[in-house]
């Protein structure tokens, strides 16, 4: 028997087995989640500092006491879209770490961005976090989006915190344009604000920032899900025709060009 013919049969046995069908069941459900329509990030955002003030910076233009930088943490990783994910805590704190403004927490958070924006493509900021409150009322004001691709946002909207979880999206127009951006030129900022109301002397307030985090990015909104399936064993994607992985991996890997700029500082 030849050596062709035995790897054939192997491989037919192989595709017969309960693991491997399995396995091979699961790639065209996974892959339209982790291969986007246009996965391939055309600007990159880095993340640079995070600023936690005792007032509200809702838009950035004005803000009152800082607080200590050792009530805060945040770090950001990078998306397949580009994205600076974001993450961390602030708190516990009680009554006592505030000054005039009471309970108002504002949190300035910027980077830079660099690369290519499309034309049609805005560009957007989301805020997702986790509040745990001894006691009192906590109400997310708004917040406010900055670039210097010239696109802003701004979003005055207070809403009471239920649940201990809390969501909202943030986009700006559509760019008329295409607009390139170096590290010198490209930066981004957002702005967001809570207030704790009614808390007693011993009552304490933490904010965590966890894996569902703040993210920047620029384009589309990528459905939920879309890049946690990165995460597959790689045995099931080398089930794959070599050709095709390889052009699914040219599609959502950022652009050479861009990632060797050196722009990015996460």
């Amino acid at each position: 028997m030849s050596v062709s013919s035995t790897l054939s049969e192997r491989a037919r046995a192989a595709m017969s087995s309960k693991g491997c069908a399995a396995a091979m069941a699961l790639v065209p459900l996974a892959a339209p989640m982790i291969f986007p329509t246009r996965a391939k990030a055309t600007v990159l955002f880095g993340f640079d500092s995070v600023t936690v003030q005792n007032g509200s910076t809702i838009d950035g233009s004005y803000g009152g006491l800082a607080f200590p930088t050792e009530l805060y943490s945040f770090t950001a990783t990078q998306l397949p879209n580009g994205a600076a994910h974001i993450t961390g805590s602030f708190g516990a704190v009680d009554p006592s770490d505030f000054g005039d403004y009471g309970g108002t927490i504002g949190f300035h958070l910027q980077g830079q961005m660099g690369g290519t924006l499309l034309a049609g493509d805005p560009i957007h900021g989301s805020v997702d976090f986790n509040v745990t409150a001894t006691g009192g009322t906590v109400t997310f004001l708004g917040m406010g989006l900055s670039t210097s691709a010239g696109l802003f946002a701004f979003d005055y909207n207070p809403e009471v915190i239920t649940g201990g979880a809390f969501a909202r999206l943030i986009s700006t127009d559509a760019s008329p344009g295409e607009v390139s951006f170096t590290e010198a030129s490209g930066f981004w900022s957002l702005d967001f604000a809570i207030v704790w109301n009614d808390y007693g002397p011993t009552d304490t307030l933490l904010i965590t920032v966890p894996n569902d985090s703040i993210d920047i990015w620029a384009g589309p909104i990528p459905e939920p899900g879309a890049f946690a399936t990165l995460v597959l064993p790689a045995s099931i994607l080398l089930l794959r025709r070599r050709g095709r992985a390889r052009r699914d991996v040219d599609d959502v890997a950022v652009a050479d060009d861009v990632r060797s700029s050196g722009i990015v500082k996460l």
